[in-house]
């Protein structure tokens, strides 16, 4: 039985397999997850530590306002996605505790990622934010952890985006302040 130790980078060990898996066990502490359904039309918070699950596209609209806190984890079923249209995703992580936007299983492209088109000014704001795993099909047929499309004023301050199955970040007439 290999031991944490051993693992190659990009695995890690699970204790409840007993074996070293892909990814990363960013969900180790979350022992339930809370299903996030879509659509989101008023101001949601995701407190700080929480935990979520989307098996489904999540999609933010009527100006409403995502919020998610320090040490928040959303794990995304296979083909599911965070879409803002008309709504706001505020990450608010810190260097302790960031927020994590991952697949379930660790595998590259699991998810489709975060996209943003036409959002307007302010759409997105992501600080201490990681993306991980995303990139598989995506809105206009493209693979991307981040996906920015007519938006202007997107703010990023520590955001990583990693194990992408395609782009890491795709941007068309997107204007990001402090990437």
């Amino acid at each position: 039985v290999p031991m944490a130790s051993v693992c190659e980078r990009g695995t890690f060990f699970d204790d409840t397999l007993k074996r070293c898996r892909p990814g990363r066990a960013v969900y180790g502490n979350c022992e339930e997850l809370t299903l996030l359904e879509a659509p989101i039309q008023t101001d949601t918070v995701l407190a700080t530590g929480g935990c979520f699950r989307v098996a489904r596209t999540l999609v933010g609209e009527a100006d409403a306002a995502l919020t998610l806190q320090p040490g928040v984890v959303v794990l995304f079923e296979q083909d599911a996605g965070l879409r803002i249209e008309t709504g706001k995703l505020v990450g608010a992580g810190t260097a302790e505790r960031p927020v994590v936007l991952t697949g379930r299983d660790g595998t590259p492209g699991e998810w489709t990622g975060v996209y943003a088109s036409d959002a307007g000014a302010d759409a997105l704001s992501l600080t201490h934010v990681v993306i991980e795993y995303a990139g598989g099909l995506g809105p206009n047929n493209r693979r991307a952890g981040l996906q920015i499309e007519g938006a202007t004023g997107l703010r990023a301050d520590h955001l990583t985006i990693e194990n992408s199955a395609g782009w890491g970040r795709y941007e068309e007439e997107a204007e990001f302040v402090g990437l």
